[in-house]
This record gives C-alpha cells, sequence and structure tokens, in this order.
C-alpha cells in the first residue's frame, strides 16, 4: 500500500511539476528547474497594487516569469508585505517573480532572509551601475550569506565582457536588447531623432563596437583669434582597409575661453580617379539632432545656437574645452567604398580662439575590433544579435536573458512595431532565448504603455500573447 502510495505521489510531482518543491537553477548556460531546461517569457509590472485576475491575465498571455522593481520610494520592510502576497497570486497561476532594480545588496538583507525558501520566487536582478567600482563576487557572497538557494541575475549594458572572471555558481546575465535605439527608443526621451525610423529598413546598422580611429588632419584649421563665418574646402582622403566606416567631425582641441562655430557642410565621395560621384551630407547641423561633445577631459560645453549671421541664423557651438575634444554625429556615419576619396567641407566661425587651438573639420575612419560587420535594419539583422549574444553566452557558460523595449511611437505612424514584436519573437522562440519586457504596464513603454490607447494597448497584448502561445 505504502509502495502504491509513494508512486501516486511521484507520478503527481512528475505530471504537475508546480507541486515540486524545486529552485530555478543555473547549469552552464541554461536555466534548470525540475531538471527540465526553461525559457523565461518574462514582463516587467510597474505598478504598486496587482490582483489574482492580473496574474491570471498574464498567464492567458503566454507569460512565466514576473519582474517586480524594488521600490525606491518606501523602505524594504514596507515591500515584503506586498511581495508576499504577490507571491501568493503567482503561486496560484504557476508563474514566478524575480525581484529586479537591487543595488545595495546589504540594503535588502531582510528580503533574503524572508523568502530564502521560497520556490515561487525565482531570483534577484543586480543592476549595472556599480560594477567599475565593485567587487561583483564579493557582493554575490553577501547574498548568499543570506540567501544560498536563488538566482541571482547580473544586468549588463551589452555584452561587454565584464564577467570573465566570475566564479559565483547560480548567476544569470541580463542584456538590454533594444535594438537599435535609433527604433525602439524613439521619441522616449531617451533616443530622439528628427526623423522616424521604421522596420524593416535600408536603414544601416552599425557594430556596438566600433572604434575610432585617429581623424584625418590635412584640411585647413580654424584661425586663431576671432573671425567671420568662412567656407572651408576639404582635401579628399582615401579610408583604409580596416575602415568599416566614416563620420564627420568637429576637431575642437583646446579652445579654453574660446567658442568654434559650426555651419552647414556637406560630404562629397570621389571616384578612384578623383571624379564626384554622390554628396553623401549634406546638412545645418542645427537642423539633426544627436550631437555630442566627445572630451575626455570633459571639460568645455556644445549648443546649438541661432542668430550668427549664416544658414537661417542657426549653427552649432563648442566652447572651453581642454585637451583633445570633437563634436559627433552618429547618425552621420556611412560605409566607405573601396577605393574611392572623401571630402569634407563646410563653414566655420571664431570667437576669442586662443593660440594652440585646432578647430577643423575631418573626417574620421572607425573599425571594429571584432570584425563585425554592418546590414540593414531587419529580421536578419536581428538575428544576427541574437546570435551574438547566444555566442556571448556560451562563452561565460552562463543563461542570458535578453530585455526588451519599445516605445509607443513603435507602434504609431507606419514604424512596424508589431512586427518588429512578431519577428523577434518568432527568433527567440527559435533559439529558445530568454527575455524579459520592460514593461507591461509602463508609462513609456510600448508593449501596455500609459500612452497608447486603450483599445491599442488590448490589441497589442493580445498579439503578444498569441504569439507566446504559439
Amino acid at each position: 500500500m505504502r509502495s502504491i502510495l509513494l508512486t501516486c505521489i511521484l507520478t503527481l510531482l512528475y505530471l504537475f511539476p508546480s507541486f515540486a518543491q524545486e529552485f530555478l537553477t543555473q547549469k552552464g548556460n541554461q536555466l534548470f528547474w525540475n531538471n527540465q531546461p526553461q525559457v523565461l517569457k518574462s514582463v516587467v509590472l510597474t505598478k504598486d497594487t496587482y490582483t489574482s485576475e492580473d496574474y491570471q491575465k498574464l498567464k492567458s498571455l503566454g507569460i512565466n516569469t514576473v519582474y517586480l522593481p524594488l521600490p525606491t520610494n518606501s523602505s524594504i520592510e514596507d515591500f515584503l508585505p506586498f511581495l508576499q502576497k504577490q507571491l501568493e497570486f503567482a503561486k496560484t497561476f504557476e508563474l514566478w517573480i524575480i525581484i529586479r532594480d537591487i543595488s545595495i545588496p546589504e540594503a535588502a538583507n531582510s528580503l533574503f532572509e524572508k523568502f530564502a525558501d521560497n520556490h515561487t520566487l525565482a531570483g534577484y536582478e543586480l543592476i549595472p551601475n556599480r560594477y567599475q567600482q565593485l567587487n561583483l563576487d564579493k557582493e554575490l557572497r553577501k547574498i548568499r550569506a543570506k540567501d544560498p538557494n536563488h538566482l541571482i541575475i547580473v544586468r549588463l549594458p551589452s555584452t561587454a565582457p565584464l564577467l570573465s572572471d566570475l566564479s559565483q555558481k547560480n548567476v544569470a546575465l541580463s542584456i538590454d536588447f533594444s535594438s537599435p535605439k535609433a527604433y525602439t527608443q524613439q521619441e522616449s526621451g531617451l533616443y530622439t531623432t528628427t526623423s522616424s525610423v521604421k522596420y524593416p529598413s535600408k536603414n544601416l546598422q552599425f557594430p556596438e563596437d566600433l572604434t575610432p580611429l585617429s581623424p584625418d588632419t590635412s584640411n585647413q584649421k580654424l584661425p586663431w583669434g576671432t573671425t567671420e563665418w568662412s567656407y572651408f574646402e576639404g582635401n579628399a582622403m582615401v579610408a583604409n582597409d580596416s575602415a568599416l566606416s566614416l563620420r564627420p567631425v568637429l576637431i575642437t582641441n583646446e579652445l579654453g575661453p574660446g567658442r568654434a562655430y559650426l555651419g552647414p557642410f556637406t560630404v562629397t565621395e570621389y571616384s578612384p580617379i578623383g571624379k564626384v560621384t554622390r554628396q553623401i551630407i549634406s546638412e545645418n547641423p542645427y537642423e539633426l539632432d544627436g550631437w555630442e561633445l566627445d572630451n575626455p577631459t570633459g571639460v568645455g560645453a556644445l549648443e546649438m545656437v541661432k542668430s550668427h549671421g549664416l544658414a537661417n541664423n542657426s549653427g552649432l557651438l563648442v566652447r572651453n574645452t581642454k585637451g583633445k575634444a570633437k563634436a559627433i554625429n552618429n547618425q552621420l556615419r556611412f560605409v566607405p567604398r573601396p577605393n574611392h576619396q572623401y571630402s569634407i567641407s563646410g563653414f566655420l566661425k571664431a570667437d576669442a580662439l586662443p593660440k594652440g587651438s585646432d578647430v577643423r573639420l575631418a573626417l574620421e575612419m572607425e573599425y571594429s575590433p571584432s570584425k563585425d560587420t554592418v546590414m540593414s535594419f531587419d529580421k536578419q539583422y536581428l538575428d544576427y544579435r541574437l546570435k551574438q549574444c547566444q555566442a556571448f553566452s556560451e562563452q561565460l557558460n552562463r543563461p542570458v536573458i535578453l530585455e526588451l523595449s519599445l516605445s509607443p511611437a513603435c507602434f504609431k505612424g507606419g514604424r512596424n512595431g508589431r512586427k518588429w514584436l512578431n519577428d523577434m519573437i518568432d527568433l527567440l522562440n527559435e533559439h529558445q532565448l530568454s527575455f524579459n519586457y520592460n514593461s507591461f504596464d509602463g508609462q513609456e513603454n510600448g508593449l501596455f504603455g500609459g500612452k497608447v490607447s486603450n483599445k491599442d494597448q488590448k490589441k497589442i497584448s493580445q498579439f503578444m500573447g498569441q504569439k507566446l502561445m504559439e
């Protein structure tokens, strides 16, 4: 009789693994539960109250994991009763919960201690902003001292090799896969652009590890002192064989108290025999978002200004730099053709430039140390990027969870957010990769965000649910 009863219990545990008391764990580059490999299909919840019906809805959409952010405006002790209730809801519908946004592990000790033996809690996610200052293994040991059981997820900004020496067990990695941000985060405040990026498109996507070579400095310098607007004709140059891309830059070294202005400029391509083949760029910098001041010393500023007597009274201003500095705009990158020549010409103006300053237009070559490639923005590109993440996971022998996000703008104006989401979920399923969509109900993200109408919210969430359940 006992043997029959035991057999029945074991059979139930096998058929209904939710009854088995198992923790989600890392083994190599996969996640396991109840000795079966697992793929997380997750969303971030951002509100401070949820009901059993909410979890039931998430389950119906094919979600198996929920991320709950650690609160920033209340104490851990106030958060614990809320978490206890959410864990009860999640257990009812066989969902896991992961606690997100833990930056100082010792501040969450009461959380680790109270829920160390809870099997519905899948683990904790650490945020990355302190990696350069902390010993990661030491921080993980602090958590392990209070909770030896749960998975720890370390969030990375990219596939940067920051964790090659990570020795702790039961650790996974989370990587931001809002790829590319010019599309996924357009009009979100995180990334702005004057032109809408659509999917799919022929917009070129450049490798994340592009590294600049020294810019060509054969062009004439802006004279010291104060000048009126002058046109500077650029010299033609040939990109070397290792250059994957070129971008226009305004060199602004050692401006001190001085100011340098950039007006309209052009980039021209010439055939191998020196004949003009096309004008690649023709821009007034004032009319283009995305300008940055690359200044290692951190001294200096870049501004858009009006009322300087040229190009509709507008231009770009760089002032007060110390050491080497340059104004750049990565939206203006382009791929050079073999054996072709390129020049940059434009209007410059000086205001009290000191002796020793160096202001000139230049073209800067960039290469990819990993020998990555340039691709159009389509499903093939997304697949290529996912395979890079897979290779990173295999290299470190750690599971990777990809964090996805689309701004509400992606679902409007023919930008085809649904198509991006459709292709992405197809590829995630094909490669059996875990993901976390940030967020399900936040105000600034497109899946169920407050900036999308209720009708569209319902359509988008139902669409995602249909894809996940395929």
